[in-house]
């Protein structure tokens, strides 16, 4: 994620489980088996794909949070994807940091240009 390593960070791995906040933009595509789905769409009781790829059940959800700050997140594989500043992430590195950091506290400014100001997650 360029935005959230710093020069002197070789490597930074995000892993995300279950129960960990997942504030993402409303059209934030998510995978089931029958198909996607979107964050906008799915509800509790839906099966999607866990981070190891098993079908898992969604046990809650919050209301969609309107008018919030939102960041774009760009992978080293090019992918992105917008997230809630508070969206939560597992988060390893070569260096000493918290296990979990919201994606507003992974950043030491602004990105250039500032945040996606996107609006709702």
């Amino acid at each position: 994620m360029e935005a959230v390593s710093d020069a002197a960070t070789e490597t930074v791995v995000i892993m995300s489980s279950s129960q960990v906040g997942k504030a993402l933009a409303l059209d934030t595509p998510l995978a089931t088996p029958t198909g996607w789905t979107t964050m906008a769409d799915v509800q509790v009781g839906d099966i999607l794909f866990d981070e190891t790829g098993a079908p898992c059940r969604v046990t809650g959800a919050t209301d969609v949070m309107r008018n919030r700050r939102c960041y774009r997140v760009r992978f080293s594989d090019g992918s992105s994807i917008v997230a809630d500043a508070d969206h939560l992430w597992a988060v390893d590195s070569d260096t000493p940091v918290r296990a979990q950091d919201a994606l507003r506290d992974l950043f030491h400014d602004d990105p250039p240009g500032g945040p996606d100001d996107e609006g709702d997650c």
